[in-house]
């Protein structure tokens, strides 16, 4: 716009300077160490978030600004994004403080009239063009296993846990881990073998004491590391040989290593498929030497994910928010019989039809922290004896 703004990159980051002598200085968004960049900027006047909806650290970063936004006359936080109903992204924009405008796509009037009316036309009626192209922040997805309002009402922040137990000379991972006093960690790692662009899953979930509450234990999620971790040499559109398998097989494992030392976690559970079965020998081969469980996916997709709902409510917990995690449980919605195919060319790009990689790994590491799928001991009197005598249920 103005050839005398310059963007230079120097001790301390990349910035922007003005001709009227103020200058922007350029951040990441990615996770909590990011946000706390924000406390070495010094007091701000405006804070700028681009595709707010997408920024994984939003949460954090909407906390610390508004320690960081305040100096002058008029000092504000501004967000521009697609509307994506992540749940941080959902509470700013019904915050009361937040005035939010929006404008469709077909009031951009710089975009090529044949664009847009080609947008429109492969859009209509859907979810997409609702969210894409007329800015709408969506409701819940009918049919998927959770809702926002579920997820937040056990959701934990750590703020709220840093007020009555401050952090000492420690980690994020150790300080959570003494706090919700956690005597279980486990990665849980669903590894993508599709050949189809799927993500490998890694979760991590924590559970404590299960005298310390109700005599349940409790399972908290902790940080979600899923991504697309095949070599980009490997051909998406082709199927996966065991060569290529096998060279794809090292970026998630060492990115669950890391993840697991890193948590001091107890075990890294697998799933047990075509490429799972060589976990075992790559996670030795990188040097890990903790313990690793191979655990058989056992049965379709939504039948897995039903058992981890119906837990849910009393004794699971996200810490802060995982939008990627979050964004599989309030919009995959289980298909009938199998699992549902994935579809790169589904109209709906925002509601999650193919392998749902991150819930996947959660998964498998909550059923191993709750104990979810155990044998049940069966009383030796039949429950009609138990009522007579006065059982209650309790």
């Amino acid at each position: 716009i103005d050839p005398r703004i310059k963007m230079t990159t120097r001790q301390g980051g990349t910035f922007i300077t003005f001709p009227t002598g103020a200058e922007a200085k350029c951040t990441g968004a990615r996770n909590a160490e990011d946000a706390e960049r924000l406390r070495a900027h010094g007091n701000l006047c405006r804070l700028w978030i681009e595709e707010a909806a997408a920024c994984r650290a939003l949460a954090a970063i909407w906390t610390q600004a508004q320690f960081a936004v305040r100096h002058g006359p008029r000092p504000r936080v501004q967000l521009t994004s697609t509307p994506k109903a992540t749940p941080a992204f959902r509470r700013v924009a019904t915050n009361n403080r937040v005035t939010v405008t929006s404008a469709p796509t077909s009031a951009n009037e710089h975009l090529e009239p044949e664009v847009r009316k080609r947008l429109y036309e492969d859009y209509r009626g859907s979810r997409l063009e609702a969210q894409e192209l007329q800015g709408q922040l969506l409701a819940e997805v009918p049919g998927a296993l959770w809702s926002h309002e579920v997820l937040d009402a056990s959701r934990v922040l750590s703020t709220q846990l840093e007020r009555d137990w401050p952090r000492r000379d420690e980690t994020r991972e150790m300080w959570l881990r003494r706090v919700l006093g956690l005597t279980t960690v486990v990665v849980g790692v669903d590894p993508a073998t599709s050949g189809r662009g799927d993500r490998s899953g890694i979760v991590v979930v924590g559970g404590d004491n299960p005298k310390k509450r109700d005599g349940f234990r409790h399972a908290y999620f902790l940080e979600d590391r899923t991504g697309l971790m095949v070599p980009s040499t490997v051909d998406m559109g082709d199927a996966l040989d065991d060569d290529k398998l096998a060279a794809g097989i090292e970026g998630w494992a060492e990115r669950a290593a890391e993840v697991a030392v890193r948590w001091q976690a107890d075990m890294i559970v697998v799933e047990r498929n075509r490429l799972g079965r060589m976990a075992r020998t790559a996670f030795r081969g990188i040097g890990f030497t903790g313990r690793i469980e191979e655990v058989d996916a056992g049965g379709p997709k939504g039948v897995r994910a039903d058992s981890l709902r119906m837990a849910w409510t009393r004794r699971c917990h996200i810490i802060d928010s995982l939008p990627e995690l979050e964004l599989e449980m309030t919009t995959w919605v289980p298909a009938e019989g199998d699992d549902p195919d994935f579809d790169p060319e589904a109209d709906d790009l925002d509601t999650f039809t193919g392998s749902p990689d991150a819930l996947d790994a959660a998964g498998h590491a909550a059923r191993k922290v709750l104990g979810l799928g155990k044998p049940v001991r069966r009383p030796s009197a039949p429950l009609s004896s138990a009522l007579q005598s006065g059982w209650t249920g309790a």
